[in-house]
């Protein structure tokens, strides 16, 4: 496995850890707005593209560490 492997891996889990507080400021959010519906739409809207973006993620380290 040459660098920029081990600098791509790297970069993944990075994003995957700034993904990690970003899920838990939503869950923070919805605890404390858990009686404002408008809020909890957007909240919801949020959680949707961060799930996307962790899939994808998740999608190119399975790649990295399929071998065939």
């Amino acid at each position: 496995m040459d660098v920029n492997y081990y600098i791509r891996l790297s970069y993944l889990n990075g994003r995957e850890a700034t993904y990690q507080e970003v899920q838990e400021d939503i869950d923070r959010a919805r605890r404390k707005y858990h009686d404002v519906p408008e809020i909890q739409l957007k909240l919801d809207r949020r959680q949707e593209a961060l799930d996307k973006l962790k899939k994808e993620v998740a999608n190119e380290k399975a790649q990295m560490f399929n071998y065939n």
